[in-house]
Order: structure tokens, then sequence, then C-alpha cells
């Protein structure tokens, strides 16, 4: 049975273990000093140096084991021996594994120069620079390019919504402002007609300046070679064709010439309305495109001053300044044939067929066709 120790035994005790632990830090020290330099060096001396000075270590150790050799006279001596020898045991544990862990790393040292490899620092810089490297230039000026399309792209878009916004406004304006002009002329007549009444006279419209004229007869109907290239001359290369024209001395002479062949008359603003919203179609880059929204006039007569259907409608009906922009704008109207059919194609209208001058009457062949 082993007896405890007093206060004073473990006081005694913990005071001749001191010195011990001193020496054991020593030891360490000069242990991790003199492995030091072989981890430094990467040559096979290296390897040799290190080995002589952990077996100085050693032996250093050795003495601290001679110096407090156990007597096993008493219990006390025999606690304090137990101690003395954990001590011993955790220092060569200790060394045994700086031991492994240096010599792995000089090994490490020994094989990276016989591959000639450049050092950690220097490789992970070197592989930095290539990943810089890496992007071709011609996919940094692609991605560039893109960029700056894109910044053009939704520059170009916010441009075109705001001046959207902009014209909105301005075609309702001028819009309505035609409306007033339209319904101002219809009242001034209503007013000159009943003013005519009064008097006891009638009153004469006057001459019209727009002419809109349709080819009735086709080409196998057609006996004049003459008449077929005045007719090519007038636009008018197929039956049911329809256009507008404006009457001037030189139109007149022409439509006398091929009269057998088309009907021809004045028509309304409603009939001039109907026909552009309803069958028109414009010329642009010498395509036939549906006008089925106002950005297209504006491209094709915007320099005009036409930035909508209704701009060309007043200046179709008008005849004003660019009537003849506006006119070779519009493709030549195709229309069905006339609901009900025609009378007889080779008479006069007024004798009770179809072809020549029908005045305001067209606008009845018209609703018919359309």
């Amino acid at each position: 049975m082993v007896a405890r120790l007093t206060p004073d035994q473990k006081l005694a005790e913990s005071q001749e273990l001191e010195p011990a632990k001193k020496k054991k830090d020593e030891n360490r020290k000069l242990i991790y000093s003199r492995a030091k330099p072989a981890c430094t060096g990467v040559r096979g001396s290296a390897c040799n140096h290190y080995e002589e000075k952990l077996s100085d270590s050693i032996e250093a150790g050795c003495e601290v084991k001679r110096r407090f050799q156990p007597s096993y006279l008493s219990f006390e001596s025999a606690a304090k021996d137990k101690k003395d020898l954990a001590i011993e045991t955790e220092f060569h544990v200790s060394a045994i594994r700086l031991l492994s862990i240096y010599t792995s790393l000089i090994f490490l040292f020994i094989f990276a120069e016989t591959l000639e490899t450049p050092p950690l620092a220097a490789s992970n810089q070197e592989m930095g620079e290539e990943v810089k490297t890496a992007v071709p230039e011609s996919l940094l000026k692609k991605n560039k390019r893109n960029e700056e399309w894109e910044l053009a792209k939704k520059q170009e878009l916010e441009a075109a919504k705001k001046k959207k916004v902009e014209n909105r406004k301005l075609i309702y304006s001028t819009a309505k402002q035609y409306a007033k002009e339209y319904k101002a002329q219809e009242k001034e007549l209503i007013q000159l007609k009943r003013e005519a009444k009064l008097k006891g006279g009638f009153y004469v419209d006057p001459e019209a300046k727009l002419l809109f004229i349709i080819r009735i007869r086709g080409y196998y109907q057609c006996h004049a070679p003459k008449d077929e290239k005045d007719l090519a001359a007038l636009a008018f290369e197929t039956d049911f064709q329809r256009r507008f024209l404006k009457v001037n001395k030189a139109t007149m002479n022409m439509l006398h010439l091929v009269e057998p062949y088309v009907t021809y008359g004045y028509p309304n603003l409603k009939s001039v309305r109907e026909l552009i919203y309803k069958r028109g179609f414009g010329k642009l880059n010498k395509q036939r495109i549906a006008l089925t929204d106002n950005v297209i006039v504006e491209q094709a007569l915007g320099k005009f001053g036409i930035i909508c259907v209704e701009d060309l409608i007043h200046e179709i009906m008008t005849v004003g300044p660019h009537f003849k922009e506006a006119n070779n704008f519009l493709w030549p109207f195709q229309l069905k044939a006339p609901l009900g059919g025609l009378k007889k194609k080779r008479n006069h209208y007024v004798e009770g067929g179809d072809a020549g001058n029908r005045e305001n009457y067209i606008n009845e062949l018209i609703r018919r066709m359309n």
C-alpha cells in the first residue's frame, strides 16, 4: 500500500522537479535550433549534420536521466521515479516527431531541386500571370465591342421611346386640327349653298383638284398598242388598279386618250380615308408594306413633314406641295370587283355604261369595290 504524501513532501518534490523541467525546456530549444539549419539545406550533408545534432540532444536527455536516477528505497522515491520516467518518455516522443517532420521536409526540398521546379511562391506567381494572359485579345475586344453595342442600343431605345411619346402628342394635335379644318369646310359649303338658294340661284362647286382613276378593261381588251403604252404611263398595268392623280392639263389630255379603258371621278374625304386605312400600302425600299404603323410613313416621308397617316390623307386630299412624293409613296390600290358588277364597259358613263368621267359618283363605285 502506497502512503500519501504530506503537503511539505509535495512542496519539496516540486522544488526538486523544477530543475528537471527547466532542463527539458532548454533541450527542446536546443533541438529546434540545431534542426532548423537542416531544413534550409537541400544536400545529403544536411541530413548527416542533422543526425549528429540529434544524437547530441538525445545524450543530453540521458544526462537528465542519470542525474535523477531513482534509489527505490522508499515509496516517496518510487513516485518520484515514476514522474521522471513520464517526463523522459514525453521528451523522446517529441524528439521522434520533430525528426519525422524535418526529414520529410528535407526530402521534399531535395526532390523539388532534382526536378528543377521553381519555388512555391514563384510558381504561384507564374500561374497567376498565366491566368491573366490566358484571355485572348480578340475575346477582350469582342466583349468590349458587345458592351458598346449594348449601351448604344439601350440609348437608342430610350431615345426612340421618348421620340414616340412626343410624336403621339404631335399626331393627336395635328389630327384634331385637321378635323376642325374639314368640319369648317363642310359648314362653309352648306352655308354657301343655302345663300345661293335664298337668292334664287344655285351653287357651283369649285373645280376639283384630285382625281381617282380605275382601270376597268384588261390587257386583252386593249386593241391599240399605243393605248396600252398610255395606260402604262399612267401606271395602270392590270384591270381594277386604282390610284390618285392631280388635275392638270397634261393629266386630262392623257385621260381623254385612254377614256374607253378607265373610269374616274372626284373622291371625297370619306373615300380617301377609307382607301388609305383599309387598302393602303406603302413603297419602302422598293417593297410593298402595309400601312400598319405611323413609323413607316415617317421613315419614307418624314423629311417632307408627313409623319403619320393623317398627314398623308391631308396631303392627298388637299393636293399639297408634296403631293407627288406622297402619291408615289402609295402603292396602286388593289380592290375587288364591284359588288353587283358593271353595267357595260364599252359605253360611256353618260350613255349608261361605265367608262369615262363620272365626277362625284365615283364615290359610290368606291364603296362597292372597297
